[in-house]
C-alpha cells in the first residue's frame, strides 16, 4: 500500500513533464529512493503515515533535476521580451505606411497600428504591475526545450514563405505561365501592386525574430547568473 502511495506521489512530481527515458529513470531512482527511506523511517519507530510524511518532506519539486531546467525572473523577462515586440510591431507599421496607396496597404497597416496599440498596452500594464516583489518572480524554463523551438520556428516560417510566394505567383500568373504567354504589366501602380504583394509576406520575420531574442535574453534573467 506504501509503496502505491509513493509511487502516485512521485507520478505527481513528473505530471508536467513528457514521458522519456531520462523521466522514467528519475521516477525509478526517486521512488527507490522514497521506498528506502519510508523502511528506515518505520524501523525507527515512525508509523506508516509519519514515515511517508518524513520521506516526501523534502522533494516537493524534481524541476531542478530536469536537464536543461533554469531559474529566470519571469517578470523581467517578460518585460523585456514584450519591449521588443513593440519596438518591432512599430518598425512594422511605419515601414508600411507607404503601401497605403493602395486599399489592402491601408488594411494591413491600420491592422499593424492597431498589434502595436495592444502590444503597447500590455507593455504598460507590465510595467505598472512590476513591483518589488513581482520583479524577483521566479519561473523554470528549460532551455534545452526553448532553443530547439527555436530551430523549428524558422524552418515553420521558410515554409510558410514558400508556400506565400508559390501562392501568389500560380494566382497571378499561373495561367500564363501554362499557357506559355509572355506576363504584361500595364504600369506603374500594377508593378507597385505586384512588389507589394510578393514583399508584405516577410514582416512576418518578426515572429521567428521575436523568438529569437526570447532565447538570446534568458541567460541575462538567469537566477545567480
Amino acid at each position: 500500500m506504501i509503496k502505491k502511495e509513493l509511487s502516485n506521489y512521485v507520478e505527481r512530481l513528473f505530471s508536467n513533464y513528457k514521458q522519456n527515458q531520462e523521466i522514467q529513470e528519475m521516477k525509478e531512482e526517486i521512488l527507490t529512493n522514497l521506498e528506502a527511506k519510508v523502511e528506515d523511517y518505520m524501523e525507527q519507530g515512525m508509523s506508516r503515515d509519519e514515515a511517508f510524511d518524513q520521506a516526501v518532506k523534502h522533494i516537493d519539486s524534481v524541476d531542478f533535476m530536469i536537464d536543461g531546467n533554469h531559474r529566470i525572473y519571469v517578470n523581467r523577462y517578460l518585460t523585456e521580451l514584450i519591449q521588443t515586440a513593440l519596438i518591432y510591431s512599430l518598425l512594422i507599421w511605419i515601414i508600411t505606411i507607404p503601401a497605403r496607396i493602395m486599399f489592402k496597404g491601408v488594411l494591413l497597416n491600420e491592422a499593424l497600428m492597431f498589434v502595436s496599440m495592444m502590444v503597447g498596452v500590455i507593455y504598460l500594464f507590465m510595467i505598472w504591475r512590476t513591483n518589488d516583489e513581482t520583479r524577483d518572480t521566479v519561473s523554470i524554463v528549460n532551455i534545452k526545450y526553448v532553443f530547439k523551438w527555436k530551430r523549428k520556428i524558422w524552418l515553420i516560417w521558410l515554409m510558410f514563405i514558400i508556400a506565400i510566394l508559390v501562392t501568389i505567383i500560380a494566382l497571378r500568373f499561373g495561367s500564363d505561365l501554362w499557357f506559355w504567354r509572355p506576363v504584361h504589366i500595364s504600369g506603374p501602380y500594377q508593378l507597385a501592386e505586384l512588389l507589394y504583394s510578393f514583399s508584405y509576406p516577410f514582416i512576418s520575420i518578426a515572429i521567428p525574430l521575436l523568438f529569437n531574442k526570447a532565447c538570446s535574453i534568458l541567460g541575462k534573467y538567469e537566477v545567480n547568473s
